[in-house]
């Protein structure tokens, strides 16, 4: 539970201490930079010494100064989702890094969103924590400055806060005292009261209604829904007898704590009023110090803060047009609220003195119709009868429509009541409230298509997908990123379906309050091959024989997915040409094939080789040839006859070869003879001579003598 108490650091006034107020543990988190996101008329931003009209967008750093005039207000944000609108004639300035806002004169909603930190507050000679609420927090906070005329000249000075929603109770501690504040409550610490800080239950239906702090900003407040059920709910107590009005108009309270109202004799002059709630939206003065001609007239704005009947904040940031006048504030009526009468501006703990037979009255039949999670406590009930009332009475059921579940979430919860009786004879009755439980359902959401991503294929089924965005989400309210699970229909190469299943998760709101109306749904990608590597293939050298096959030995296949094993693979090798040539290479081209335990081979993919090879020149003979005897010439010229060409590929024929014949000595010898060297020749169809060789011939012959 928050707690509020005083730090070491007080001053003495009056016999209280009025320096420094602590209200929970503080945070260590920062606020950050805050910005403008609505202002009426003249506001006015500081930031070191220099001074200008603020606008919608601003930025305002840490130790910037927002001032507001008499019929202008402002609302900065967060970072971390806390709201903070100032009311008029106020001036507030932060400090982001221990999260510290400081009010010195004027009014501020607070609102903070849930499970959001705390937030240290220096306001009116008084500074204090609220704590985080896993719920969020709202509460309004008025200072008036310390000003003489006490005893003693003691400060007349005070703080004010008003708790409007919250899941817990906050404490505010003193020295000589300390109360509990819930919501609805109002804890007044003054320059003039002893003992523990004043505290009044305040109507907070009439505040929802009237305070422009409340409801004159273009976007409603975060918590406005939760401010609502602490106003219905004090609506039944007010009904049951558990609340009662006080029977006045009641706007305002003194820095004395007296209850001040529109036909109240002012304060004395020098005092100072904290404006509570008024029927009707008033001048907006504050810190007004009355005179006496204003006895039975006073006009007090709502909540300690807002311009006259302004209408609600343009999103422009414009100031808008002129002073006090307009068509009054556009403000959401309650549920099952009767219209306000003047009667219901403050309301006080009282039990019921009427009572004459205390006769047990009980609620029948009353049913708590289920709904589906909106984020809200609000129930509806349904059917209730009221039994136990005598014959002749005249008594009635009321506020028999709404009850509050104990929880937001989905879930079957207790749901509690605030009925009422009503009728000439309803105080001789003690109703008791019906006991329920009621459900609430989870939100349907749908999520837009995903996207789902190809892959290399990798042996498994797997796939990788995209979630779409969510619709259909209570305003406000944020989930984490939805997982998503794919699965390809196989696992093997192709454009297959996927199947995707989606899961909502907690984001900083609970994924267990809806229901993914289409969890799965089929999308389409593709698994491509996987490609290997062959290393250490070699094609064999060959002689030309008239085409470009060639023969290729397989290197070691590696690449495939773990346990899995391919096939031995085929290859096929193509010379780059038939012929013989400098730099012959062979092209491989492998083919894989599957493994002897369900391998594919087609999930697989083998890039060609290229490799370097030789064609060497086909070997030709020459048969029949001779060399012709001469008569010694004094040389070795020889004349040869050509024999027979034979060996070449078939289908091909090279020209007639040319031949010079060489006697080995130009003498007569007993034995000569001549070596014949050949010459081939080109073919008529093509054919090259450089794809063959043909071997020197030697041949027998002689030289006679001359």
């Amino acid at each position: 539970m928050p707690i509020l108490a005083f730090s070491p650091r007080w001053l003495l006034f009056g016999g209280w201490f009025c320096s420094h107020l602590l209200l929970g543990t503080v945070w260590s988190a920062e606020l950050g930079q805050a910005k403008v996101s609505a202002i009426l008329r003249d506001v006015q931003k500081t930031e070191g010494s220099k001074t200008e009209p603020a606008a919608v967008g601003d930025v305002i750093a840490g130790g910037g100064k927002i001032t507001t005039q008499g019929q202008s207000l402002a609302e900065l944000k967060f970072p971390d989702g806390s709201v903070i609108r100032i009311g008029n004639n106020s001036t507030f300035s932060f400090d982001p890094n221990d999260r510290t806002v400081r009010l010195d004169r004027g009014t501020a909603l607070v609102s903070t969103p849930p499970k959001a930190e705390g937030i240290n507050i220096v306001s009116g000679g008084v500074t204090g924590t609220v704590g985080g609420d896993p719920a969020g927090k709202t509460f309004l906070v008025t200072a008036y400055p310390a000003e003489g005329g006490g005893a003693k000249g003691a400060p007349t000075g005070g703080f004010g806060l008003m708790v409007l929603q919250g899941s817990s109770a906050t404490t505010v501690a003193a020295p000589s005292g300390s109360v509990s504040i819930a919501p609805g409550q109002f804890a007044l610490v003054g320059g003039k009261m002893d003992g523990a800080p004043k505290v009044l239950t305040v109507d907070v239906g009439q505040v929802f209604r009237s305070s422009p702090l409340v409801n004159s900003f273009p976007e409603p407040l975060p918590t406005k829904g939760a401010i609502l059920s602490t106003a219905i709910q004090q609506q039944g107590n007010q009904s049951s007898g558990g609340l009662r009005s006080t029977g006045t108009t009641g706007v305002a309270l003194t820095s004395g704590g007296d209850l001040l109202t529109g036909g109240s004799k002012p304060p004395k002059s020098g005092g100072y009023t904290f404006e509570i709630a008024s029927n009707t939206p008033g001048t907006g003065r504050q810190e007004k110090q009355a005179t006496a001609t204003e006895k039975n007239a006073l006009d007090i704005a709502t909540a300690a803060g807002g311009p006259a009947g302004g209408g609600p904040l343009p999103v422009t940031g414009s100031t808008g047009g002129g002073g006090g006048g307009g068509g009054g504030f556009n403000v959401p009526s309650i549920p099952s609220t009767p219209a306000n009468t003047g009667q219901q501006a403050i309301a006080v703990s009282q039990n019921n003195q009427n009572n004459q037979n205390n006769l047990p009255a009980n609620v029948v039949n009353a049913q708590v119709q289920s709904k589906t999670y909106d984020g809200l406590v609000s129930a509806v009930i349904q059917n209730a009868l009221l039994s136990g009332i005598q014959s002749g009475d005249s008594v009635s059921l009321q506020n028999d429509t709404t009850g509050i579940f104990a929880n937001k979430n989905v879930g079957t919860w207790s749901v509690s009541t605030t009925m009422g009786l009503t009728g000439a004879d309803a105080s001789r009755y003690i109703l008791t409230q019906p006991t329920m439980n009621g459900t609430i359902t989870a939100q349907d959401v749908t999520i837009a298509s995903g996207t789902a991503f190809g892959k290399v294929y990798d042996g498994n089924t797997g796939a990788t997908v995209t979630a779409g965005g969510l619709s259909g989400l209570v305003a406000g309210e944020i989930l984490g990123t939805s997982t998503a699970v794919g699965t390809f229909a196989s696992k093997d190469v192709g454009t297959r379906n996927v199947t995707s299943v989606y899961t909502l998760t907690d984001g900083a709101n609970l994924a267990s309050n809806y229901n993914l109306l289409n969890p799965t749904e089929t999308l389409s990608a593709t698994i491509t091959a996987k490609a290997l590597t062959m290393a250490g293939s070699s094609a064999a050298t060959k002689a030309y024989d008239g085409n470009t096959s060639a023969s290729v030995t397989l290197g070691a296949l590696s690449g495939e997915v773990a346990g899995e094993t391919l096939g031995t693979s085929t290859v096929v090798g193509t010379f780059n040409s038939k012929d013989v040539l400098a730099a012959n290479t062979v092209n491989a081209v492998y083919t894989l094939v599957d493994g002897t335990n369900g391998e594919l081979a087609s999930n697989y993919s083998l890039a060609n080789d290229t490799l370097a090879s030789t064609i060497t020149a086909k070997s030709l003979t020459m048969t029949g040839s001779s060399a012709t005897s001469k008569v010694y010439d004094g040389n070795t010229t020889a004349s040869v006859t050509l024999g027979a060409l034979s060996g070449e590929v078939a289908g091909e024929a090279l020209g007639t070869s040319t031949v010079v014949g060489t006697f080995n000595s130009k003498d007569v010898l007993s034995a000569n003879t001549v070596t014949a060297v050949y010459t081939l020749v080109d073919g008529a169809s093509g054919e090259l001579a450089s794809n063959y060789s043909l071997a020197n011939d030697s041949l027998a012959s002689s030289i006679t003598a001359k």
